[in-house]
């Protein structure tokens, strides 16, 4: 460690921002964030004597590095942010995260068809009719979810575009695991019911379906049927899992009207966006999430009509969808009363609080 080096970690504040370490060049080679930026920068420093146990990489940056500049924020939050833009502008070559093109999978749910089919694709359609749910960071997990849903509500795993008339049902029929609607066993009715209910499931409304398979579980228990009733708990666990990632994960926002409920990890307070297809408008920060400050949120649902003079730049979409960080997102209707929406974001706030914890 040299002499600037130490003087710059001497000097450095115990409080939340950006650090960018850099080459004698005065290239970016790592930028990070931290809730206490002299710490985090002596821990670096602390870590070099692990030579040969999976630290040449970052032996090598402290080695490398020849100067570090940092910037403190006003919270953790704006911390990961920063840390986004910075990484996407610089492109550190020590860096990995943010920095490798990112790949999701989505479910896409064809509502065009008279029996809807659900499948995986790794880009969103280009047209709005068929409804987009994702983004799954790998395709396991969009296959895990699809197979949820197909446990639950029997829907085809087949992938077909469309079915044809009355056709042979296949093996999964048979084994309980589809509803066929290719071969007519089920009417469109009652096949567009089981799709509605999961296109619920994936806004993050789950009560009602939640609440009948804890009545089937229930009822498997009372009979002493113990193995369905494990099987119906892991289903409840996993729609319960799927309708919490289901407002904390969005495709896109440009043709969206949301607030955003965001807060790093384990901070005490958290910031509250109003985002108006794929722009930010609108940001309140509240300085603790277990209350709710009833007169800050009823002047935060006043103001979501800035006009364009009032907009003051705000942080990329990107950055808020993509860094990891406890997030809601709570849809609202483009035409709503102050009233409703301070409605909304009382709701919002206590499912929040109640999955965070």
């Amino acid at each position: 460690m040299n002499n600037d080096i130490r003087r710059t970690i001497d000097a450095a504040p115990l409080l939340p921002g950006c650090y960018i370490f850099r080459n004698k060049h005065g290239e970016p080679i790592y930028i990070g964030k931290s809730k206490s930026l002299r710490q985090r920068l002596r821990q670096h420093f602390s870590q070099t004597h692990k030579l040969g146990r999976g630290f040449d990489k970052h032996a090598s940056m402290i080695t490398e590095a020849s100067r570090i500049d940092y910037s403190t924020t006003d919270s953790e939050t704006d911390a990961l942010i920063l840390e986004y833009c910075l990484i996407r502008e610089h492109m550190p070559r020590y860096n990995s995260q943010y920095i490798r093109k990112q790949v999701f999978q989505y479910i896409i749910v064809d509502t065009t068809l008279d029996y809807p089919t659900l499948y995986i694709s790794e880009a969103p359609p280009n047209s709005a009719s068929p409804k987009t749910f994702g983004c799954f960071h790998s395709s396991g997990d969009a296959h895990t979810n699809l197979y949820l849903l197909n446990d639950v509500w029997k829907t085809p795993l087949c992938n077909k575009p469309r079915f044809p008339t009355p056709a042979k049902p296949c093996m999964n029929y048979h084994i309980n695991k589809c509803c066929a609607p290719c071969g007519a066993r089920i009417s469109r009715e009652d096949y567009a019911s089981r799709i509605g209910e999961i296109l619920t499931c994936f806004s993050g409304d789950c009560g009602t379906t939640l609440e009948r398979l804890k009545g089937r579980m229930l009822r498997y228990s009372g009979d002493l049927d113990f193995e369905r009733a494990a099987r119906v708990k892991a289903q409840l666990d996993g729609i319960t899992a799927l309708g919490m990632k289901a407002r904390r994960i969005e495709a896109s926002l440009e043709d969206k009207q949301v607030c955003l409920f965001l807060s790093a990890y384990n901070e005490p307070a958290y910031s509250l966006y109003f985002i108006r297809y794929g722009k930010v408008l609108v940001k309140e920060r509240f300085p603790d999430k277990s209350e709710l400050c009833a007169t800050r949120l009823e002047n935060f649902a006043k103001n979501l009509n800035p006009t364009p003079d009032e907009a003051l730049p705000f942080p990329p979409t990107q950055a808020l969808l993509h860094i990891a960080a406890d997030k809601l997102f709570t849809p609202i209707p483009p035409v709503s009363e102050k009233r409703q929406i301070v409605e909304i974001l009382r709701r919002g706030h206590r499912v929040f609080i109640r999955e965070e914890n």
